[in-house]
């Protein structure tokens, strides 16, 4: 970690940047000072630092690759809520399994970023996500079937700008239809 003093709007400011192959170069947490309190307070991440965290995790998404997803989330206790099913997973090794449940099942899944929204501390991202039922999938034999749905996903973020929890939005019974399981 590199530790920078900056100097903004007449105010001193303590700048953390944080050398990590699988984010950004540089991800920086910007700690505003506290006179009572010393350099404590963090400052939310800008919209494209977002931005380009949620891009990495997308894209490590799009190649299944669980090292590289996993390092967008927080380093304590990330959280991953799947809101449709009623699951929420909590910590490294569990939330990495439910994506590698995922991948067994749809191989070729892709997710393509359809609409960002950012707030202060958070950001919304719309996907469509599309791929062949080709292995099983939570006890669900292989259907052959095509899937394309639409996902809202919520992220939170922790003081190091990576993504403390995620929670994702969508029409179970558009999925289950596209997989045959229901009319």
């Amino acid at each position: 970690m590199i530790t920078e003093e900056w100097t903004v709007d007449g105010g001193q400011w303590l700048v953390f940047l944080v050398e990590d192959s699988h984010l950004a170069p540089r991800t920086s947490c910007l700690l505003s000072p506290s006179p009572a309190e010393g350099y404590n307070h963090p400052m939310p991440l800008s919209h494209d630092q977002m931005r380009a965290v949620l891009t990495e995790h997308v894209e490590a998404e799009n190649d299944h690759d669980a090292v590289r997803v996993m390092a967008t989330y927080s380093r304590q206790g990330p959280v991953f809520e799947d809101v449709a099913s009623g699951a929420r997973y909590t910590g490294d090794d569990i939330v990495s399994e439910n994506y590698r449940h995922l991948w067994d099942g749809f191989p070729g899944l892709r997710r393509r970023i359809t609409r960002w929204t950012f707030g202060e501390d958070a950001a919304v991202i719309e996907l469509t996500i599309h791929g062949k039922h080709e292995g099983t999938f939570r006890g669900i034999p292989p259907s052959g079937k095509e899937i394309e749905f639409r996902i809202i996903a919520h992220f939170q973020f922790d003081d190091e700008g990576r993504i403390a929890q995620e929670t994702a939005y969508y029409d179970t019974l558009t999925f289950m239809r596209q997989l045959g399981l229901t009319r």
